[in-house]
């Protein structure tokens, strides 16, 4: 088993010893090239092993390797927060939410010393400030002078809103040639707005 395969050539011809060419198969064993029946030189081939099924090659993805499961990632906090805020503000009866609403910001205009920011309620005043179905026009006023000294992200994004309903009212207006649109509440609170953040 220990020994190695030689080439035996005879000792009368010595010069052919260097012409003598290894067949295929031993030169592959040798990792020698080998001379096909062209005359051409033939590279010896590789055996490719097949990877095992529970090894990583290029392209596995960590879904596909055995043993590894992966279930739904965790939310983080702050995605759980902002889900349950979202929740509360939609499982408030809508009357309810307005009253609270209503309540807010009467604290904030007349007691100032009672009145404590609460960070949903800012949400939802910004969300439906246009709208006259939840910020009635007793609560606009007092609203828009909230809203006023608005700063920051919420400012920019109150701006944005306001200008995109101006520029779909007025769009609206010239396809059909009348103001009636224009001289509604929600384009005149846009208006407002715009005017007070300015």
């Amino acid at each position: 088993m220990g020994k190695k395969n030689k080439i035996k050539v005879p000792k009368e011809n010595a010069d052919e010893k260097d012409e003598a060419k290894p067949s295929p198969e031993k030169a592959a064993k040798r990792k020698l090239p080998a001379e096909s029946a062209d005359g051409e030189t033939v590279e010896p081939t590789k055996k490719v092993k097949k990877p095992a099924k529970d090894s990583i090659v290029g392209g596995t993805t960590i879904s596909e390797l055995p043993g590894i499961k992966i279930g739904k990632q965790k939310e983080s906090k702050r995605a759980k927060k902002r889900k349950k805020r979202e929740e509360a503000i939609q499982e408030k009866p809508k009357e309810q939410t307005q009253e609270e609403i209503r309540q807010y910001l009467e604290c904030w205009s007349s007691q100032r010393e009672k009145w404590k920011f609460q960070k949903l309620k800012q949400i939802f005043i910004q969300k439906y400030i246009l709208d006259e179905n939840h910020i009635d026009a007793d609560m606009w006023p007092v609203a828009l002078e909230y809203l006023s000294g608005t700063k920051g992200a919420s400012r920019d994004l109150l701006i944005k809103n306001a200008e995109t309903v101006i520029s779909e009212i007025d769009a609206a207006a010239e396809e059909n040639e009348s103001d009636t649109q224009q001289t509604s509440a929600k384009y005149q609170r846009a208006r407002e707005l715009l005017q007070s953040l300015g």
